[in-house]
C-alpha cells in the first residue's frame, strides 16, 4: 500500500457499506483495508451505534490514543447538536448523515486529501502556538485579555496573530480602532482558496505589529463559522506566526471547540463572583469531557480577572470549588481598562506602567519564554495617571460580573 492512502470501514448497514466500497473502489489514491489487515489505516468510516452509542466513542477514544494520525468520519441517522459537539470532541473530522449523498462524501474525501497533503509535507514548518481565551460568563474580560496579551507578546519580539471567534459579542477591531475589509467568515465562504497568501489577504494589521482576523457581522453572517474553516485556518497560521490568539467568548460551539483542540494553551477566565465560579466550573468539566473525551488537562491554565487584595480568602475558596490553581491575577483596574477601549488602545499600550498592563505582560513573557522590554509612558501620560489615581483612591469600583 505504499503511496496510498488506507481506508478502513466499520458500517454496519450494508447497503451503505457496500456503496462506501464501490465509492473507495473508485480512488486512484486509496485502498480499502480488509478486518484481517494489521496495519493502522489513514481513514476510518464508523457508523454510529445508536443503541449504545457509548460504544462508538470508545471505539474512537481507543483509535486515537492507538494510531493518533488516524481520521475518524462518523455517520449517523439523527445528527443532534450534543452528539455533534461529542463527535468533535473526540476527534472526528467529518460527520454525515444518512442517508448519505454522493456529494457530500466526495466533499469529505476532499477535504481529508487536503489534510493528509498537508500533514505529510507540512509539518516541519508548524513552529506556532495558538493559545485559546474563554470565559466563565459573558463580560468577563475575555476581549480585553485576547487582545493586551496579544500586543504584549508583540511587545516581546513575537510575531502575533489575534482570532476573534466571540459570536457573543467580541469586537476585537473596536478594542483596537481598526476597519477591517475582511473577516474569517469571507475565509470560510471560499476554502478552496486557502493558503499563505490568500489569508494573508484576510489580515488586517494593527499599528503595534499584531495582525488581526476578525470575526465580521454577525448580524450578516447568523452567528456562524464552520469548524473545517476554524481548523484549517488556525492550522495555517501556526505556520505563519509565533503566537495566535484566539477570542472564544463564553459558548463552546463547534467552531470554538476546534480552536481549542488546537491550543497548547487555553486560558479559562473567570472572577471571584459566586455565579461566575459556579459557571467556571461548569464550563472546565466542558473542556475536561469523560474518560479523555475532552482537552488534556495540562493545557487548561486559570486567570482571575478583577482581583484585589481583599479577596484572598475567597480565591482560597475559588481553588478549592474549581480543583485548580490560578495562574495569573489580573488586577482590577476598570479605569485603565474602560480608558483604553474608549480610547481604541490595547491597556499595554494606554498604561503601560498601570498593575494590570504588568499583569498582561507578566502572562506573556511567562507564555513566550521571553523578557520582554519595559515599555516606556511618556511624561504627561504618567503625570495624568498619577494625578487620577489620587482622585479616585479609596472609593470603591463595582464589581462587573
Amino acid at each position: 500500500m505504499t503511496g496510498r492512502i488506507g481506508v478502513r470501514l466499520e458500517i454496519r448497514n450494508d447497503a451503505i457499506r457496500r456503496a462506501l466500497e464501490q465509492y473507495v473502489a473508485t480512488l486512484a489514491d486509496c485502498v480499502l483495508q480488509r478486518e484481517e489487515d494489521p496495519s493502522f489505516a489513514q481513514l476510518l468510516f464508523l457508523e454510529l451505534n445508536e443503541t449504545e452509542p457509548g460504544e462508538t466513542f470508545a471505539r474512537i477514544r481507543s483509535v486515537q490514543q492507538t494510531s493518533p494520525s488516524t481520521e475518524i468520519f462518523l455517520t449517523a441517522a439523527r445528527p443532534e447538536p450534543q452528539l455533534l459537539l461529542e463527535a468533535m470532541r473526540a476527534g472526528v473530522k467529518e460527520f454525515l448523515t444518512q442517508p448519505l449523498r454522493g456529494e457530500e462524501v466526495q466533499q469529505a474525501f476532499q477535504r481529508f486529501r487536503e489534510r493528509h497533503a498537508e500533514a505529510t509535507v507540512g509539518d516541519l514548518r508548524r513552529s506556532g502556538k495558538v493559545l485559546g481565551v474563554i470565559g466563565g460568563k459573558t463580560g468577563i474580560g475575555t476581549t480585553t485579555i485576547a487582545v493586551n496579551l496579544a500586543v504584549a507578546l508583540r511587545q516581546c519580539g513575537q510575531a502575533v496573530a489575534v482570532v476573534d471567534l466571540n459570536l457573543q459579542g467580541g469586537d476585537i477591531p473596536t478594542y483596537l480602532d481598526v476597519n477591517p475589509l475582511r473577516s474569517i467568515r469571507d475565509l470560510d465562504l471560499d476554502l478552496s482558496r486557502l493558503d499563505n497568501i490568500f489569508l494573508a489577504g484576510m489580515m488586517t494589521k494593527h499599528s503595534s505589529g499584531v495582525e488581526l482576523l476578525p470575526l465580521g457581522d454577525v448580524d450578516l453572517g447568523g452567528g456562524h463559522v464552520s469548524a473545517e474553516c476554524v481548523d484549517r485556518s488556525l492550522k495555517l497560521m501556526r505556520t505563519m506566526y509565533d503566537f495566535v490568539v484566539v477570542d472564544c467568548g463564553h459558548n463552546i460551539d463547534m467552531a470554538t471547540f476546534a480552536a481549542l483542540h488546537l491550543a497548547a494553551s487555553v486560558l479559562v477566565v473567570t472572577c471571584l463572583s459566586v455565579p461566575v465560579v459556579r459557571r467556571t466550573k461548569r464550563l472546565l468539566e466542558q473542556l475536561r469531557g469523560e474518560e479523555g473525551s475532552g482537552l488534556d488537562p495540562a493545557v487548561l491554565q486559570l486567570v482571575v480577572n478583577y482581583f484585589v487584595d481583599r479577596d484572598e480568602v475567597i480565591l482560597t475558596e475559588t481553588k478549592d470549588v474549581l480543583q485548580m490553581k490560578p495562574q495569573w491575577l489580573l488586577p482590577r483596574d476598570h479605569e485603565a481598562a474602560g480608558d483604553a477601549v474608549n480610547s481604541g488602545r490595547p491597556v499595554v499600550e494606554f498604561a503601560p506602567r498601570s498593575g494590570l498592563a504588568r499583569a498582561f505582560s507578566k502572562i506573556s513573557t511567562d507564555l513566550s519564554g521571553t523578557t520582554g522590554a519595559t515599555p516606556k509612558a511618556s511624561f504627561l501620560s504618567g503625570m495624568f495617571r498619577a494625578v487620577g489615581e489620587k482622585v479616585v483612591k479609596g472609593t470603591p469600583t463595582p464589581r462587573l460580573a
